[in-house]
């Protein structure tokens, strides 16, 4: 992702501190969101097919914290 912002074929949306601690950091220029911004919905998306075991787990984690918070 970040390797395609470095070479100006695109725009990222990540945390600055996960930003901060990628190799290439210093050659892109960021920007904080506006307050208005600041919290958005996330989708999860895959390739159809492509279910992985290290996705299955992933989604069980995200039904299990989901479920913990109702």
């Amino acid at each position: 992702m970040l390797a395609c912002v470095i070479a100006g074929a695109g725009i990222a949306l990540m945390p600055a501190s996960m930003l901060n601690s990628m190799p290439g950091h210093y050659q892109v220029e960021a920007w904080p969101l506006a307050e208005k911004w600041r919290w958005l919905t996330t989708w999860l998306i895959w390739r159809r097919g492509a279910m992985t075991r290290q996705l299955e787990a992933f989604i069980e984690l995200l039904n299990a914290q989901l479920s913990s918070t109702d």
